[in-house]
């Protein structure tokens, strides 16, 4: 299945405008990452996987595999996994465009480096 085939039946009408911009967001930060459909959601590749996207009626989760080395200069990111943090989005009017910006270019920095063993998936 393709992003765009598990946006369309996966992901509630409401949420495709969001999810659209989130997506070309991710694109024209990370443009050599590869956009699949992995563990049942949309993630972004590099290395391994540093970015996804999960929804529900509520909105639309983008999160990232090791959040936690994110630099939050934006406030933005929740969460209590041992790795991952996530924002969470309702509306594309109200998309932090600066701040997902940042935090995709962060992300991938740290799929560049690699990460340690045991910090691996």
């Amino acid at each position: 299945m393709t992003v765009d085939e598990f946006v369309q039946s996966q992901i509630a009408p409401q949420h495709h405008a969001l999810v659209a911009a989130l997506r070309a967001l991710v694109r024209e930060c990370a443009p050599d990452a590869v956009e699949a459909v992995s563990y049942n959601m949309p993630v972004w590749k590099g290395r391994k996987i540093f970015a996804y996207i999960t929804a529900n009626q509520k909105g639309i989760t983008l999160g990232f595999v090791y959040g936690v080395r994110l630099v939050d200069r934006h406030a933005l990111l929740r969460g209590t996994a041992q790795w991952a943090r996530h924002l969470k989005l309702k509306d594309d009017r109200a998309l932090p465009v600066e701040a997902v910006r940042d935090y995709v270019q962060q992300a991938l920095a740290i799929d560049r480096e690699g990460m340690p063993d045991d910090e691996s998936e």
